[in-house]
């Protein structure tokens, strides 16, 4: 830097000096070659105001560097020294009509010699974001001053030079935008599937090369459609952002989290050792899913089916690999539970018996081969039998027995769940009503039902026929729902179960406890009954969380005026927990198994009891 004059002012060094900075690196200008559009603005300006010198000058740390300079030879002076180091100060222009008599200048070098600078003018240029990072100058070696149509044009040429300095940042930043949306999507901001595909065989070919294990893993986000659906798209959008942010945050920075589609997403654990298991990458992308999404102050429970697949085991390719990661969803429930799975070759299998299932389901369905069987629910205080839960069983003809916990699942996926579950109601009304006229005792009879089932907008149309068809009375059918039912379209939820409520049919919450209800939906909800998860009844005898939850549970159903059923009861000591917790009633091996129609109904006559 030249040595300062005590006879001349340096410009002071902006507040905003850093930011300026950037912005001038950002244009990516400085030191590079001479264009012609550029000196053909210092010409013009050089013509139009009759000035021996024009220059496009940008103001870097330490000097002052000449992108075009009309009329000098120099390419850069210290900006100790520079006029436009002062310019860059002022809001639009900086006239100095003589700058001998100016005391920030009288002395400077530049004044005392060559150019011999006498009248400056100088028009800020600015950056993208209106930093200002140079100027459009003006100098002559006489004093003179600008009239004010002079200012305009110089303001008006400054302008278009500043269009030409921003012309590589803009073709740049255009560049960028087409970037990310071939490539990212637009709303999480993840690579797309196009970036993930080939993410996916750049990552192969490494493996390849270097002996590396490759994961894919393919998730899908369980019932976010009726979240979506219920709440609005806008609070749909907020969660996959969520999603998104908390998968970012759970994995190796080098991996790929990507969006497929929809609320798909996919994982490449990549350079991984082939000699690491790849199970426990699996964990951290689950744990995701465990805390709620809030949307608000209510808190929405997410599942995710999550299928993998290794490389080099499952494929040597991106279709091999992405192919088999998502048949594992096809083999996977959809629950309350996250759950995931690797590919084995017996997935396969899996998909061909699934399939057939699904064929052979339908016709179950129209040839009315599905049957039900009912285990009894016994009230605690009596020891009498006080009610039944309806429960779907299939024989198919080849098969034989096919457990619910396979063809359930596989309803749900194919759509076929309303048919079943309207056939499970019908069967389990007509059966109830059938007992009540041989002479049996009347009791109720409870039946699962689906959120399918449950949001149709014609619920309460469907309920009162099915009554109306069976002769059954309304107070004798018990509708079971679980939590997870109740999240998808709550609002939808609540209109309807009140509406059927209204004709005298009660509900319980099935499984309470293993999801996220809350207590400021529950309240609006017509129930009668909350049935403890089996899950805590199993190890309310060892395990003093378990014991602490149902009974918590139970104190918080009476509180609310609502009935216990504690399900899953198998051995003596849980039932004197239950009884000690003051619960209703309980259903379980313990006190019997499911019943065929003849056998409930021959219990039922021996007026068998608890002991």
């Amino acid at each position: 830097m030249s040595k300062v004059s005590p006879l001349f002012t340096p410009a002071v060094v902006p507040a905003f000096e850093a930011e300026r900075l950037q912005e001038l690196y950002t244009l990516k200008i400085l030191d590079t070659a001479a264009e012609e559009r550029f000196d053909r603005y210092t010409s013009l300006a050089a013509n139009i105001f009759d000035v021996p010198i024009a220059l496009v000058s940008l103001v870097d740390k330490n000097r002052q560097w000449f992108k075009s300079a009309c009329g000098l030879a120099a390419t850069e002076t210290s900006r100790d020294i520079a006029f436009c180091a002062h310019a860059i100060l002022e809001t639009e222009i900086l006239v100095i009509p003589d700058a001998r008599n100016d005391p920030r200048f009288a002395g400077n070098p530049l004044v005392v010699n060559e150019p011999h600078v006498r009248f400056y003018a100088g028009a800020v240029l600015r950056g993208p974001t209106g930093k200002p990072v140079g100027t459009l100058c003006l100098i002559d070696h006489k004093p003179r001053d600008l009239s004010e149509r002079e200012h305009d044009r110089l303001r008006e040429l400054a302008r278009l030079v500043e269009r030409e300095l921003q012309y590589n940042y803009q073709v740049e930043e255009l560049r960028k935008q087409f970037e990310r949306t071939a490539y990212y999507d637009p709303l999480t901001e993840l690579p797309n599937r196009r970036l993930v595909y080939d993410r996916l065989h750049q990552a192969i070919l490494i493996g390849k090369k270097n002996v590396q294990r490759l994961v894919v893993m393919f998730l899908d986000v369980d019932r976010f459609g009726a979240l979506n659906s219920a709440l609005g798209r806008a609070a749909g959008d907020a969660v996959l952002k969520e999603v998104a942010r908390r998968l970012r945050a759970a994995v190796d920075p080098s991996w790929t989290v990507g969006r497929w589609q929809d609320d798909q997403f996919v994982v490449l654990a990549h350079s991984m050792s082939a000699r690491v298991d790849p199970a426990p990458i699996v964990k951290p992308i689950l744990k995701v899913f465990h805390v709620p999404f809030h949307i608000g102050d209510v808190a929405y429970p997410l599942t995710v089916r999550l299928g993998a697949s290794t490389y080099p085991e499952d494929g040597h390719d991106p279709d091999s690999l992405l192919e088999k990661a998502t048949a594992v969803l096809h083999v996977l429930p959809v629950g309350n539970m996250s759950a995931y799975r690797f590919y084995t070759q017996d997935i396969d299998q899996d998909m061909v018996r699934r399939f057939d299932l699904e064929g052979r389901l339908r016709q179950a369905i129209e040839r009315n081969q599905l049957h039900l069987v009912y285990q009894p629910k016994v009230k605690l205080r009596t020891g009498q039998i006080c009610g039944m839960e309806a429960l779907l069983r299939w024989m198919e003809p080849e098969l034989g027995p096919v457990s619910p916990a396979e063809f359930i699942p596989i309803a749900e996926q194919s759509g076929l769940i309303l048919a079943l579950g309207d056939w499970a109601i019908r069967a389990a009304c007509q059966q109830n009503r059938r007992w009540q006229q041989s002479g049996m005792r009347p009791l109720p009879v409870a039946v699962n039902l689906t959120s399918a089932q449950l949001r149709q907008p014609n619920f309460k149309t469907w309920i009162r026929e099915v009554l109306a068809e069976t002769g059954l009375e309304a107070r004798y059918l018990n509708l079971e729902v679980t939590e997870g039912t109740l999240i998808d379209d709550i609002e939808e939820t609540i209109k309807n179960m009140r509406e059927v409520s209204e004709l005298g049919v009660s509900f319980s919450i099935d499984d309470f406890g293993t999801g996220y209800s809350s207590l400021s939906y529950l309240k609006r909800l017509p129930l009668q009954t909350f049935k403890v998860d089996k899950s805590f009844v199993d190890e309310m005898t060892s395990n003093v969380n378990d014991a602490t939850i149902a009974q918590a549970i139970i104190a918080m159903a009476h509180s609310l005026n609502l009935n216990v059923v504690a399900e899953g009861v198998e051995k003596p000591e849980q039932l004197k927990y239950l009884r000690a917790y003051k619960c209703d009633e309980i259903q379980g091996y313990l006190f019997s198994r499911p019943l065929l129609p003849d056998e409930f109904a021959q219990w039922v006559a021996e007026d068998r009891c608890l002991a």
